[in-house]
């Protein structure tokens, strides 16, 4: 992937990261801004606890299946140092998943580095009883935290990538060292998230407040899209440059590349929900609802879980080097059906009923 311009959007691991963060916070503030004008309160403790029973089953069964499975599963020459070893650390750490601050922990100490990000959604979630009743009850106060918020996360961003010479982009220079660094001080950390998530929390009420019937005049909408390309060409295209062999480390575009790429992604998508949920990209927002879709997102939250342990089963069990291409690794089809079929399995054995179970406890 590095050096590779056309893989460079693939290989920052913070676009689809905040772009899970956007919905995330949009899902959530636009159902309970609903509630809030259907029963003018939420009852937040539920939320919390609902929360909590929707997400923590399968985190649960991914940590036991770490700790106490994997291991088992296989063998090869990397097999004690990848397998086993994240055996051992799961076994000491998985608690810290349970209770949503594993990104506390150092990237050598934490069960699944993948999973850093439900604790950073988790921790985010409690702007939302802060931002939502002022965005509603005082919309200048409201609007004015969520830009400040937007504004601190982003000046930290850039401060803090500058000070410890870190970069988003998988640049040629960099070392496994580097690698830990960049994970344990910026990216698994909540205050560099806030921009996603404040991004989401103002698109979900603006979603609310305005309805879903809003006609965009054809030359705003134009100018709409247009700055929506241009933000992502300044997200995927122009900072791909960075990846080349030959480039040499600057710290003030690395900075600059940390600190503006969640807020022009955010203000990017935002517009493009926007646009479908008002009927303003009707084309668009069909082939977005296809059914396909819809029904892989039903599994994504343990296709997310799962697919890092079944990585690193396979990372394992090599016996021999290869040569590297990206989409002959990738597309590999043994390991897509085991990774479904898995996928499935959690859906049907943990997520889906304890969506129904979460239903029945608390009952809202």
């Amino acid at each position: 992937v590095c050096g590779n311009k056309l893989m460079f959007p693939v290989s920052i691991g913070w676009i689809p990261t905040d772009t899970f963060f956007l919905l995330s916070a949009m899902l959530a503030a636009y159902h309970l801004s609903n509630k809030m004008i259907q029963r003018k309160h939420v009852n937040w403790k539920n939320h919390y606890i609902s929360r909590y029973i929707r997400l923590t089953p399968a985190v649960l069964a991914e940590g036991m299946f770490t700790s106490y499975v994997m291991e088992y599963l296989g063998d090869g020459p990397m097999w004690y140092k990848l397998i086993k070893h994240d055996a051992d650390v799961c076994k000491k750490s998985y608690w810290w998943n349970l209770l949503y601050v594993q990104n506390f922990l150092s990237v050598l100490d934490v069960c699944g580095t993948h999973a850093y990000f439900l604790a950073v959604e988790m921790q985010l979630s409690l702007l939302l009883p802060l931002l939502l009743p002022v965005l509603w009850k005082h919309r200048v106060l409201g609007r004015t935290a969520v830009i400040i918020l937007i504004a601190l996360s982003t000046v930290m961003r850039y401060q803090t990538t500058s000070q410890h010479q870190l970069t988003i982009a998988p640049i040629h220079q960099l070392t496994q060292e580097k690698i830990f660094k960049f994970y344990d001080i910026l990216y698994s950390k909540t205050q560099y998230r806030v921009t996603s998530y404040a991004c989401g929390v103002a698109l979900g009420y603006l979603l609310s407040a305005t309805g879903r019937n809003i006609r965009i005049p054809k030359l705003l909408s134009g100018m709409g899209w247009t700055l929506c390309a241009v933000l992502l060409y300044f997200v995927m295209i122009y900072p791909s440059y960075l990846v080349q062999v030959d480039y040499k480390y600057s710290v003030v575009e690395n900075s600059l590349y940390a600190a503006y790429l969640p807020l022009f992604l955010s203000l990017a998508l935002g517009w493009v929900i926007w646009c479908c949920s008002s009927g303003n990209a009707e084309l668009l927002n069909k082939f977005l609802s296809c059914r396909i879709f819809k029904t892989c997102s039903k599994m994504c939250y343990t296709f997310y879980l799962i697919h890092f342990p079944l990585l690193f089963l396979r990372a394992g069990s090599l016996r021999s080097s290869f040569h590297f291409e990206f989409f002959e690794y990738m597309f590999k089809l043994p390991e897509i059906v085991v990774i479904a079929t898995t996928t499935v399995f959690l859906t049907l054995l943990f997520d889906l009923p304890f969506q129904q179970i979460k239903k029945i406890l608390v009952q809202d």
